[in-house]
């Protein structure tokens, strides 16, 4: 067991009640609400519908939130690590087909798909990156999985890409970045490894360099569309082509 999973199974043990009271009041903040996930069945942002578990903390506000900007009611749009669909949901709501994959959470993934009503999202139960069976934790899941290349991936969607959303946690380095040639719109969360921060900062230049180089006008979190080379941390980057 991960320690991340023993701190997150200590937390919520009986033993922590009395800790959590004066740790919320000192953290207190009216911005966000801490809830006990057994008081809600499902929770609706935007329009969108999710069936209340640990990861409700993954969904994120539709409404101006330019990671959706330029969703075209005829796209396919591939959501590499769609954890239980808090982009998915949206994206099927705007686009004619969604991919969605998730090597861990699929089944909460596919109530939420379900729950919305929604029948233009196909499931890949797999992860994306190197070759072979991997065992995969996070948050309160770890399993071993299939991995499969991004080549693959698009062998599997079997038609053109429009849209890619990619958040695999450290799964874009396995990925060359001219692989993604043809996909109009790029949404891509880079996690920048801490025992490896050289490396990914070169993988990262490298993505910047094609991206520009293929004609995609490029908006990062970095206002020099890169993290500096002791940047630990998830830069974000949007990327349109003109």
């Amino acid at each position: 067991m991960s320690l991340l999973l023993r701190l997150s199974n200590l937390k919520r043990s009986p033993r922590m009640a009395g800790i959590r009271k004066y740790t919320n009041l000192l953290y207190y903040d009216p911005g966000f609400v801490n809830i006990d996930t057994k008081n809600f069945d499902v929770i609706e942002v935007d329009g969108c519908r999710f069936k209340v578990t640990d990861q409700v903390n993954a969904i994120q506000r539709v409404n101006g939130n330019d990671w959706f900007d330029r969703v075209k009611r005829t796209d396919v749009v591939v959501d590499i690590g769609a954890n239980i669909g808090a982009m998915t949901i949206p994206f099927a709501k705007a686009a004619k087909k969604v991919y969605a994959v998730e090597p861990l959470f699929y089944d909460d993934l596919g109530d939420n798909i379900e729950l919305n009503g929604l029948h233009n999202v196909d499931i890949i139960p797999m992860g994306v990156g190197k070759l072979g069976r991997q065992t995969i934790e996070f948050s309160s899941k770890s399993a071993v999985v299939s991995i499969v290349s991004f080549a693959y991936l698009r062998e599997l969607v079997k038609e053109p890409i429009d849209f890619l959303k990619m958040d695999g946690e450290g799964c874009e380095w396995d990925i060359r970045p001219e692989e993604l040639k043809g996909i109009r719109e790029l949404r891509i969360e880079f996690h920048i490894q801490r025992d490896n921060v050289h490396e990914c900062r070169q993988k990262y230049d490298e993505y910047m360099s094609w991206m520009k180089t293929e004609g995609y006008e490029v908006k990062a979190t970095d206002e020099d569309a890169g993290p500096n080379p002791y940047f630990i941390g998830h830069p974000e980057v949007r990327a349109s082509m003109r």
